[in-house]
C-alpha cells in the first residue's frame, strides 16, 4: 500500500499550496482597490464606483474559491487515509499470520 503514501503526501502538499495561494491572493487586494478617480461627472463617478466594489467582490469570491478547495483536498487526503487504514486492518483480519 506504499503508492497511497505518495498520494497522501501528493494531496497534502497541494492542500498547502492552495491554503498558501488563497492568502496570497488574498493579500494583494489592497493593491487592487484603488479609490474611485474624479472623472468630474458624477454619474461616471458611481458606475466606476460600481465596477470597483464589483471587482473588489469578486475578488474576494476568488479567495474563498481558493481555499474552499484547499479545504476539499484536505477532506480527500483524509478519506483516503482512512480508507488505506480500513483496508489494511481489513487485509490484516482476513489473512492468516501463517500459511
Amino acid at each position: 500500500m506504499a503508492g497511497f503514501q505518495v498520494a497522501l503526501g501528493d494531496l497534502d502538499q497541494m492542500a498547502a499550496a492552495f491554503s498558501d495561494e488563497a492568502g496570497i491572493y488574498q493579500g494583494i487586494r489592497a493593491k487592487l482597490d484603488p479609490p474611485v478617480a474624479d472623472s468630474g461627472d458624477g454619474t461616471l463617478d458611481q458606475i466606476m464606483g460600481a465596477v470597483l466594489d464589483t471587482l473588489n467582490y469578486l475578488h474576494g469570491k476568488m479567495t474563498e474559491s481558493i481555499d474552499e478547495h484547499a479545504a476539499k483536498l484536505r477532506t480527500a487526503r483524509d478519506a483516503y487515509a482512512k480508507n488505506e487504514t480500513s483496508l489494511h486492518g481489513l487485509y490484516n483480519d482476513l489473512m492468516p499470520e501463517e500459511w
